[in-house]
């Protein structure tokens, strides 16, 4: 994987900047400015922490499922 930077990689995943930063310093990647590399480490690090937010990866499971959530109507119109 090439290194790209914060706002291309922020571009290609669809996501604002300030947003994608937060996920990395919540991943522990420290500190990044907009035009900071991200290394192909880097991303893989992001991705088992966003999994492991989301409820997959905790058993070490690479194919479990997120957390489901169910709705039920209240009420018959």
């Amino acid at each position: 994987m090439a290194d790209t930077t914060v706002k291309q990689l922020a571009q290609e995943v669809g996501i604002p900047t300030d947003r994608l930063l937060t996920r990395l310093e919540e991943a522990g990647l420290g500190s990044k400015s907009v035009d900071d590399a991200i290394s192909g480490d880097d991303k893989l690090k992001l991705l088992r922490h966003l999994r492991e937010s989301r409820g997959a990866g905790k058993s070490g499971d690479e194919g479990a499922s997120p957390r489901k959530i169910s709705l039920r109507r209240r009420s018959t119109s």
